[in-house]
């Protein structure tokens, strides 16, 4: 990706699907992920080469951002999800919000009932903004 222009990028997320890997790696901004700023890379199992490239999100989203702070405290946030989901990961992060905004909310990820969940909880106002639930299908792991 360096070659490309493109840095401080960090993987987030991979999954694999007929013999390849297909991996999301994200810009970073301080400890900040910043989803909107996206790039997905294909790589062959087996060879370790090179098969896909998708920077349409990067290109279309990335800007130079300067990551507000959070006026909405991490533990009050935490304490909104931990009832409903056994928390294994968190961190700040900036994710799309709408056709053209974002919004800094704090990620949790964790187990209930046997599924894996991601709650974004906005980090300026303490308002849950979006849920996903981990689904592993035909087409891989999926987050709906």
């Amino acid at each position: 990706i360096l070659n490309l222009g493109i840095e401080n990028m960090t993987a987030v997320w991979y999954n694999l699907v007929d013999n390849a890997y297909t991996i999301n790696f994200v810009s970073k901004i301080g400890d900040t992920i910043i989803y909107p700023d996206m790039v997905k890379i294909k790589i062959c199992a087996e060879s370790g080469r090179v098969i896909g490239f998708e920077s349409t999100t990067y290109y279309t989203n990335h800007t130079d951002r300067t990551i507000e702070s959070a006026s909405y405290d991490f533990e009050s946030a935490k304490e909104k999800v931990q009832n409903k989901i056994e928390i294994e990961t968190s961190r700040l992060v900036v994710i799309p919000f709408g056709n053209e905004s974002e919004k800094l909310c704090y990620e949790f990820s964790g187990k209930y009932q046997d599924a894996t969940y991601y709650i974004y909880i906005d980090a300026l106002d303490g308002r849950q903004v979006e849920s996903f639930k981990v689904v592993e299908s035909t087409e891989g792991t999926l987050l709906i």
